[in-house]
Parts: structure tokens; C-alpha cells; sequence
């Protein structure tokens, strides 16, 4: 698996394409651990910092929305939480105290596994 075993509930921050495709659900559930995804408001506002990246908007606005939105689902007791768009990685906090995977780290640390001879 690509997060902690130990972690049971993992929010997620993602593009509403991911999310309707639930493409990281099945990885997660075969571990038995739950996909806990925002609130409708809070993913209309993930999907406005996302095409504003796309755009090459980078206010600093944006990740400030990413880290409301991130607490947001901190606050439904989730133990980490998934950065599932790449666009997410440009604008995600620098520090968090809590578990933080980022979409980018994990598909290069899963290249770097299965690649490696």
C-alpha cells in the first residue's frame, strides 16, 4: 500500500474526475482502510484552485484554500490525507503535523520501486 497500514480513515483532495472514477478507493479498501472525500463545497473549491493552476494562476490565495480545505477534512478525524491532482502538489502547505501524501512523491517512489534492477 502507498499510505500506513495503521491509518484506517484517509481523506482525500482530488479533481472531481478522480473522485467520480474513485480511482484510489480500491487500493485503500483491499487494506481495509476508508476514503473519506470533502464536502461538496469544499471539492468545488479544490476543483477552482485546480483549473486556476492549470491556468498558471498562482496567487497565493489558492494555498490558503488548499489549507482550509485540508483542515476540513482533518476535522472528520481522518489520520492522513491524499494530495490526488498533480496541480495539488504546486500549491500543498510546506508543513504540516499531520500525515500528508503527495500525489507526485508516490507515483515516483512507486516508478523508482518497480523500475528499479
Amino acid at each position: 500500500s502507498f499510505v500506513d497500514k495503521n491509518e484506517k480513515k484517509i481523506g482525500i483532495l482530488c479533481s472531481e474526475k478522480c473522485r467520480n472514477l474513485n480511482l484510489y478507493k480500491p487500493f485503500l479498501e483491499e487494506n481495509g482502510q476508508k476514503l473519506i472525500y470533502p464536502s461538496f463545497e469544499v471539492q468545488q473549491v479544490i476543483n477552482h484552485c485546480i483549473n486556476s493552476v492549470i491556468q498558471n494562476d498562482n496567487d497565493k490565495k489558492f494555498k490558503q484554500l488548499v489549507d482550509v480545505s485540508l483542515y476540513s477534512l482533518f476535522e472528520q478525524n481522518v489520520d492522513s490525507v491524499i494530495l490526488g491532482c498533480t496541480e495539488l502538489s504546486i500549491i500543498k502547505p510546506a508543513k504540516m503535523n499531520r500525515n500528508l501524501y503527495d500525489s507526485v512523491e508516490l507515483l515516483a517512489i512507486f516508478l523508482n520501486q518497480h523500475f528499479k534492477e
